[in-house]
């Protein structure tokens, strides 16, 4: 008895090729590009992802955005093709979805792990703005 051959899996670059072909709507992710943590990661993602998702530095925005930058830049924020809107952990998790990495970044989601995760996320947040723009995630400058 023969065994079928077994048809290749799909590489990332197919994926891509495909979602691009059909003109899917896109998922876009707004990162501070002034952060190196957050360059960096925008390049894994890019690569991983490709034209599956657009990738917007906060700072190339107009001034005609209707969106609050420094609200965009205390937290990352993800605006799903449906219009829906995530941010922080929720954000990062739904960025790296159909990757190698979705199936392990998920885990983050559980629920007893999701409350200490978003906690962490949020202390992490606030020290990265205060420390890039010396202002405390509400707003206020901070003392020298």
């Amino acid at each position: 008895m023969t065994a079928r051959p077994r048809k290749p899996a799909k590489t990332a670059p197919e994926v891509r090729r495909r979602h691009e072909a059909r003109g899917a709507p896109r998922d876009t992710l707004y990162y501070d590009g002034q952060c190196p943590l957050c360059r960096r990661e925008m390049s894994r993602l890019r690569a991983a992802r490709g034209a599956a998702i657009a990738l917007v530095d906060i700072h190339s925005l107009g001034d005609d955005t209707p969106v609050d930058r420094h609200e965009l830049l205390r937290t990352l924020h993800l605006r799903r093709a449906d219009g829906q809107w995530l941010r922080g952990a929720d954000a990062n998790v739904s960025a790296w979805d159909n990757t190698d990495k979705a199936r392990w970044l998920a885990l983050l989601r559980w629920p007893v792990v999701r409350h200490i995760v978003d906690l962490g996320y949020r202390l992490w947040a606030a020290w990265r703005y205060r420390r890039l723009y010396g202002r405390s995630p509400h707003g206020e400058q901070r003392r020298p």
